[in-house]
């Protein structure tokens, strides 16, 4: 929610001829498991240290969200890294790109399982909606080999996507519509403007939106804040309210028609997100 306790809504949605939501389509790290999308932080962060580059995090949540060897890649060609990597091993070039994301993935895979907890509220959100219809769905910046575990241990939480496209699985992935538009049709929606993406990093944004998709942007648990839930817990008021509403305000000017703090909250946002039957 917004610092002030309500969401916050754009003025204008896809369109007034959108009428009643018929999927709803999740990101993963941060939005619906992983507080403070911690696990592709570790991940990137080891697999440029296997090489002796030191990556602020900064630089590493830039892009979060993108497939994960564009990810790498566009960290490789952040300036201080590029110049780092120079230094050590020579002009940057594919070769180093898929030298980095083979590191990139063996070590998600060791990680994982310490980052993949749902995020509270999550699955009685989830519940809800299945109560009303809708159908949920979800798309990721993974690849399959990583998601794969991920969604099975989310299911013994209550958190079971029907439909869960990893970005391999399509030919251009987020920000790209591929990924999302694959799940609408897989769960057979009318139309693109009866979905909605849900997504914590702009990537996801983008992806909802050149899908024609109505998007909701995730503030506090994901990748804006970027801090575990216990940390995040335990910043005073103040900071914590004022880190909220600068992720707010980069979900909004990435395009989200409405920003909350969690999934927890969506369930009462949909039917006041613009384009929709009540709105």
């Amino acid at each position: 929610m917004a610092a002030g306790g309500t969401a916050r809504l754009s003025k204008s949605g896809p369109g007034a001829a959108a009428g009643a939501i018929e999927v709803v389509i999740f990101d993963w790290a941060g939005t619906l498991v992983d507080f403070g999308s911690c696990a592709p932080v570790e991940a990137m962060r080891a697999a440029f240290a296997a090489f002796g580059i030191d990556v602020p995090d900064p630089i590493i949540r830039e892009h979060m969200g993108l497939a994960k060897r564009d990810h790498v890649a566009r960290i490789l060609a952040a300036a201080p890294v590029s110049r780092a990597w120079s230094e050590r091993h020579g002009a940057p070039d594919d070769a180093a790109v898929n030298a980095l994301y083979a590191k990139y993935l063996a070590r998600q895979s060791d990680v994982i399982a310490a980052f993949s907890q749902p995020i509270p509220g999550v699955a009685d959100a989830l519940a809800a909606l299945a109560r009303r219809g809708i159908r949920i769905g979800s798309t990721t910046g993974y690849p399959r080999a990583i998601i794969a575990p991920v969604a099975e241990r989310a299911r013994s939480a209550g958190i079971a996507p029907e439909v869960v496209v990893a970005c391999d699985e399509v030919p251009r992935p987020r920000p790209g519509p591929g990924q999302a538009l694959a799940v609408a049709l897989a769960l057979g929606a009318s139309d693109v403007r009866r979905c909605v993406k849900v997504d914590d990093a702009p990537a996801g944004i983008a992806e909802g939106l050149a899908a024609g998709m109505r998007v909701v942007g995730i503030a506090a648990t994901g990748n804006g804040i970027g801090l575990p839930q216990a940390a995040f817990a335990a910043l005073p008021p103040s900071e914590r309210a004022a880190r909220i509403v600068a992720a707010e305000r980069e979900l909004a000017a990435a395009g989200a028609h409405g920003v909350i703090a969690s999934v927890a909250e969506l369930p009462s946002l949909l039917d006041s997100l613009p384009g929709s039957a009540g709105a």
